[in-house]
């Protein structure tokens, strides 16, 4: 009893050194803690796995090889250490044989995907973020082989933005602490393990240009094009690295009180968009026969099989499908999305195009929608938008005339593109996704 009362009057007259090991301990317990919940969360997951790797095979069945596309420099040079302690154990205890390959800049992975890689393998598990996943997809589908026909693309959320994981997941955007972002690593391993597929709609943007050489250059992605204000500011937030994760609120706030260099309040365009079809004669793209012998052919899809009946579109006859639209834009904000990114199921596959508020809409109205965007993870609702349906759109921006152009930038999936006329096409249920 004597120590006890001796230690409180020991911080009676210490209150400084009291609250500095008091914090210390603070912090010691809750680090503590979390290693002890991961360490949970990671036994689960890997007898979850194990499960699978100890299923009795075919005789005349293959090892599962899968390769890895992992970019080390996501999540703060963090992806390669995350992948290790997190990812791979539960693909090992699977029975999976993995083969990496790291990106080293960027656009490496189209080359990678597109060029260099030739060898077959049963899935390309993506380890990144939503940037990463673009790129991976655009140099497989540029490729039009065999490889590209027969391919299965899983997701692993190792980046800064995983929107696209989580979305294939059906997981919550808002990861709040470690232990959920180990989850989602997890739980995006486990789907792959468990071998589920879904097929997802893609979008296919073609630059247009007189030169021939330009007009080549295909890029793919499965969320997004957007161009405007709200993104440029975003795209300034590590200037504000000094208010740590307030980043995002703090560029909002100095950025939207007036114009700055940098962000694009006006964007002018001729729009020219189809009515969303959900496929016929004019349209329709024939699969390659080949990918669906592969797919099935594997012993474990099996398990998670689904027989799906396609309608001859060859036969569907839409007159309605080659109509087009022609308007003129001028807003602060534009956006192309599908509905895997709007998170829409079993409607007809469209693109949705969201033409923003007018232009040079700052000020104290337009900061406080931002950070409720910002907290609520939901960077694509523009504002006293106007939403409109197509399949393809032909997007051609103003040309800037004036002696200093200024930076001008659309982000595909979260890459930027250096603004000009481009071709936007809906592809439907184009690639097959693990999900969980």
């Amino acid at each position: 009893m004597s120590r006890i009362v001796r230690f409180v009057k020991w911080i009676g007259k210490n209150p400084k050194k009291s609250i500095f090991f008091g914090g210390v301990l603070s912090y010691g317990f809750n680090w503590m803690h979390q290693k002890y919940q991961i360490a949970n969360v990671m036994r689960d997951y890997c007898t979850e796995a194990k499960k699978y790797g100890e299923m009795k095979a075919p005789i005349n069945a293959k090892l599962k090889k899968v390769l890895i596309i992992l970019n080390p420099a996501a999540n703060k040079r963090n992806a390669e250490d995350d992948f290790n302690e997190f990812v791979a154990p539960i693909l090992n205890m699977a029975g999976y044989f993995i083969d990496i390959v790291k990106t080293e800049s960027d656009l490496h992975a189209i080359r990678l995907l597109g060029e260099e890689i030739n060898e077959q393998y049963d899935a390309f598990i993506i380890a990144g973020g939503d940037g990463t996943i673009s790129e991976s997809l655009t140099g497989l589908l540029r490729r039009n082989d065999e490889i590209s026909a027969n391919c299965i693309i899983g997701v692993i959320p190792l980046g800064l933005n995983n929107q696209f994981s989580y979305m294939f997941l059906n997981s919550d955007t808002n990861v709040r602490n470690k232990v959920e972002a180990v989850k989602a690593k997890a739980e995006a391993a486990l789907a792959i393990v468990k071998g589920k597929t879904q097929k997802q709609d893609v979008i296919k943007i073609e630059l247009v240009s007189d030169d021939e050489e330009v007009a080549k250059k295909v890029f793919y992605g499965v969320g997004s094009v957007f161009w405007g204000s709200f993104h440029d500011i975003l795209r300034k937030k590590d200037k504000y690295w000094l208010t740590g994760s307030l980043r995002n609120y703090t560029a909002c706030l100095f950025n939207g009180v007036f114009p700055r260099d940098g962000v694009n309040w006006n964007c002018e365009a001729k729009m020219i968009y189809s009515a969303p079809c959900s496929g016929c004669s004019n349209c329709y793209e024939k699969p390659e026969s080949k990918s669906q012998k592969l797919h099935n052919s594997r012993w474990w899809s099996k398990f998670n099989s689904s027989k799906e009946v396609v309608p001859e579109y060859s036969k569907v006859l839409n007159p309605h499908c080659l109509e087009t639209t022609e308007i003129d834009i001028n807003t602060s904000e534009f956006a192309i999305t599908t509905n895997c990114q709007e998170g829409i199921v079993n409607e007809t596959p469209k693109l949705t195009i969201k033409i923003g508020d007018k232009p040079n809409n700052y000020g104290p109205s337009y900061i406080w929608e931002s950070w409720k965007r910002v907290y609520n993870k939901k960077f694509l609702d523009l504002p006293n938008s106007t939403n409109l349906q197509s399949r393809q759109v032909l997007l051609i921006p103003k040309e800037d005339n004036s002696e200093e152009k200024k930076e001008n930038f659309f982000s595909i999936d979260h890459n930027l593109f250096e603004v000009r006329p481009i071709k936007v096409t809906l592809l439907p249920k184009k690639v097959d996704f693990f999900v969980s």
